[in-house]
């Protein structure tokens, strides 16, 4: 069994959104995590087991979707809607594993967490803007270039991030976090660009199997469990979270670059993918030539010029006056 194209199905998904609107508004569970969480991420996270029976009781076998909040949930926050793939009772809690999706905004905290339940929050779909209402591109380019803007600037991300990717493959090590890629996740961050690039390669038969667990894979799953368990409002409501190729790939490039906590909120809560395209074009140039220098390869940008290119003969000096008026002319010079 074969999960459909991710170009074909997010197409599909988007015109539904389109259609359905987002009038409606997803009830959700929330969760307190530490960092910020962006579409295609995997997280682990645990809640108190007798909140997770509580949701097991209200929701008939386990809640299928759940928010991640870095924060309190209060109203106005972002955060990551995820769909629950597993649980485990460990004792005193429960842990599960969350694919994050889509984002959304708390729009109103219905119930409080306590002892026995977690914040529940009615949340808003956040999605970019399509290219011609794009903040960043606004600013910079008439109306009829913006989308074409676009389109070079997922270039230019992705050139960047090949470019990175290459020479840490020639270096066969990985720096130091802070300038370039995290080795133990630079495998699968690469296959998450790869697959949501622009213009990239279709995906091959094996990426995304039912039990293949490539992000993609877990990400297309997770949509379409989500999908598949909701009532027709909830899958109404769920369709307005689907996320744009480009928004998915502007995710993939700056998850791979690890930002910090302030830089990953801000990433989160932008609706404009050339400014999110314009932090990884800006991240990974300075990793590049942080590693072009480290390998000994000089600065990339120099322009060193053509040496078979045709030379300008070089003008014959003017022979310098001797005797007394060449004394005066150096002393007047």
């Amino acid at each position: 069994m074969r999960l459909m194209d991710q170009r074909s199905y997010f197409a599909r998904a988007l015109a539904f959104a389109a259609a359905v609107g987002r009038a409606c508004a997803l009830s959700v569970p929330t969760v307190r995590v530490y960092a910020p969480a962006f579409p295609l991420d995997v997280v682990d996270a645990s809640v108190p087991s007798v909140a997770w029976k509580q949701l097991r009781l209200e929701g008939a076998g386990g809640p299928s979707l759940v928010g991640l909040v870095a924060g309190a949930p209060v109203e106005g926050a972002f955060g990551a809607l995820c769909e629950v793939t597993g649980a485990c009772d460990d004792g005193a809690e429960t842990r599960f594993r969350a694919v994050a999706f889509g984002r959304f905004r708390v729009a109103a905290v219905d119930a409080r967490a306590g002892p026995t339940r977690l914040d529940v929050c009615r949340v808003d779909a956040v999605v970019d803007a399509e290219p011609e209402d794009d903040v960043e591109l606004r600013e910079r380019h008439d109306l009829l270039a913006r989308r074409p803007a676009l389109a070079a600037a997922e270039m230019r991300a992705h050139l960047r991030f090949m470019e990175v990717a290459q020479l840490l493959e020639w270096q066969d090590a990985a720096p130091t976090a802070a300038a370039a890629l995290d080795e133990d996740r630079a495998a699968d961050d690469f296959l998450a660009v790869r697959r949501f690039a622009p213009r990239g390669p279709a995906a091959d038969d094996e990426a995304c199997s039912i039990d293949g667990d490539s992000d993609a894979c877990l990400l297309e799953r997770a949509y379409v469990a989500a999908a598949a368990t909701g009532d027709d409002d909830t899958s109404e409501a769920l369709a307005a979270h689907a996320c744009a190729r480009a928004e998915l790939y502007s995710f993939a490039v700056c998850r791979a670059l690890q930002p910090d906590a302030d830089d990953a909120a801000r990433l989160l809560e932008t609706t404009s993918t050339a400014a999110r395209l314009r932090f990884a074009e800006a991240r990974l140039a300075t990793t590049g030539d942080w590693l072009a220098a480290r390998a000994g390869l000089g600065d990339l940008r120099e322009s060193r010029g053509d040496p078979f290119a045709p030379r300008e003969p070089e003008m014959p000096e003017a022979p310098r006056p001797s005797g007394v008026r060449g004394l005066l002319a150096r002393m007047l010079a």
